[in-house]
């Protein structure tokens, strides 16, 4: 199926992960508390009273935010510090948002803007390579806004998908202000201000509402060529009967969804769950994981005993202080499954072969990485979490999946049955069989310490093994009240169904003594029950 690769580099689509402008020549009306209003282009008075009222800039690491200068020097002032009062400002500034999300391939959507931070530096002031958090719903981008001051140095470069750009403020520094936004899974370094004050605004952008993409109508070469392969595939006999096509971005579980892919991460899983849809087969987003943890040692011990590198949070800790001796485990799942409509499905993980995993660009070595290093403690010794982060579409042949889920997650085989038992007509012949296939494999495998409720759906299905399997499988006794409410709504299900069927029973007296003997038959495996109770 690599054929599939490239068609999809066939879909085309417009934007860049990064884009640069700027905006009208209007005050922004910067107003900080303590300081008052404050006058552009920057003097160095000013700028040496914004900076005794900030704070160093910190950055974050996992669950914590720390301050290293090592990594980052530059002062900040916080949202609710300062404000941009003139009502002209933000108009512009909603235009250059609208035409910013455009040019990163957006089309058709709406792009909010939130003011997170106004940001001081002075000489000799930067910011190691770094990767943004998503801090607001819906956040795909960040938007730094420069002031006018004079500087020097200070470049911006952002790096995605083996590309780089460098973008430089100090040319147009007093005259007019300008912008870069980016992609906030992009990695990004300032370099070191050489002179002067660089003062800038940074914004969060998020998308507020998102249209269908209308360039996927203007490509039926390349969508129907797509169609035709998803199809052949679908009905093809092969051992892997997972689909998993990498796309370009990497996304956090909270705001995985068609509306916030970016770039032409949208268009791509468009076209495949469209396709997937025409040729029969269950598609979801997801996300897809690299995981490995090693240990070793830590060649130098710092201050700290838990070091990381931006990611998922914003720091940057060189790997080179990890000494590997061995791997402890390498895994490589799909999770976070949304449908096209945004519906979240529950599944913790399936399991994946990274070789078939349809990418052009390689989930390991490719975007959305991160690390995490645990210093040694006690008898511990040092360790090292790595992964990667993917969005992806993962599909398989529909006609295969009860056959498949076997091998997945139990919470995605619940999904399954839950949803497969809906339609009582279908209920019947191998079909049927299948399903009671599903649900032993559920009874035998569902963790003791979560039993899902799946009663009604063993009771539809009529099989009474599968009933005294859910009762013996219990680690702890089962109540005698349980085993009759589960009596209690087998027969209620059997009254006016198609199940008296399947134990020969014709009448409802005579369901209710097969009923009475099905009950008799699980109390003499619970005979201690029964008597305590």
């Amino acid at each position: 199926m690599q054929e599939l690769i490239t068609l999809m580099d066939k879909v085309k689509t417009s934007g860049a992960f990064s884009v640069s402008g700027t905006l009208p020549s209007i005050p922004p009306g910067l107003h900080v508390k303590g300081v008052g209003h404050i006058g552009l282009p920057l003097t160095a008075h000013q700028a040496k009273a914004l900076i005794a009222l900030s704070e160093q800039a910190p950055f974050g690491r996992g669950e914590e935010t720390i301050v290293d200068t090592d990594v980052r020097k530059s002062w900040q002032i916080s949202a609710d510090d300062f404000a941009l009062g003139n009502p002209q400002w933000n108009e512009a500034l909603q235009a250059a948002a609208d035409q910013i999300g455009k040019d990163l391939g957006l089309s058709g959507c709406k792009i909010g803007f939130e003011q997170y931070k106004l940001l001081v530096y002075e000489e000799g002031s930067f910011f190691a390579s770094h990767r943004d958090t998503e801090k607001i719903p819906n956040m795909f981008a960040t938007l730094v806004v420069n002031l006018p001051s004079e500087h020097e140095g200070g470049e911006l470069i952002i790096r995605h998908a083996g590309q780089s750009q460098s973008y430089s403020f100090a040319d147009s520094s007093l005259f007019e202000p300008s912008f870069v936004a980016f992609y906030a899974d992009c990695y990004h370094e300032v370099k070191p201000i050489t002179a002067g004050y660089r003062l800038c605004v940074v914004y969060n952008l998020a998308i507020t509402n998102r249209k269908k993409q209308p360039v996927l109508s203007q490509q039926r070469g390349p969508i129907e060529d797509i169609n035709n392969a998803i199809q052949a595939w679908s009905q093809a006999t092969h051992d892997n009967a997972i689909l998993t096509y990498l796309l370009d971005h990497s996304y956090s579980e909270q705001n995985l969804s068609m509306a916030n892919l970016k770039h032409g991460d949208f268009a791509k899983a468009s076209v495949l769950l469209n396709a997937a849809a025409n040729s029969g087969c269950q598609a979801y987003l997801c996300l897809a994981t690299y995981y490995r943890t090693s240990y070793g040692e830590v060649e130098s011990y710092g201050r700290r005993g838990r070091r990381g590198r931006y990611s998922d949070s914003d720091d940057d800790v060189e790997e080179s202080d990890f000494e590997e001796y061995d791997v402890n485990e390498e895994l490589v799942y799909a999770h976070a499954f949304v449908t096209a409509d945004g519906t979240k499905i529950n599944v913790k993980k399936i399991h994946l072969d990274a070789d078939d995993l349809l990418a052009k660009v390689p989930l390991v070595d490719g975007p959305g990485r991160g690390y995490s290093i645990s210093e040694a403690t006690g008898n511990e010794g040092a360790t090292k979490d790595l992964w990667y982060h993917r969005g992806a579409v993962i599909m398989w042949p529909k006609e295969r999946e009860l056959d498949l889920v076997a091998k997945m997650d139990v919470d995605y085989g619940i999904h399954v049955l839950k949803r497969s038992m809906q339609d009582q007509n279908k209920l019947e012949g191998e079909y049927r069989q299948q399903l009671i296939r599903l649900a032993n494999h559920i009874v035998e495998t569902q963790p003791s310490y979560r039993n899902e409720d799946i009663s009604a759906e063993l009771i539809n299905l009529g099989d009474i093994e599968l009933i005294k399997k859910l009762f013996l499988g219990t680690p702890t006794p089962t109540p005698l009240i349980s085993i009759l409410t589960y009596l209690s709504r087998w027969l209620n299900g059997l009254a006016g169904s198609t199940l008296h069927k399947r134990f020969s029973c014709g009448s409802p007296l005579s369901m209710a003594c097969s009923g009475w003997t099905h009950f008799c038959r699980l109390a003499n495996l619970f005979p201690m029950k029964v008597k305590d109770a």
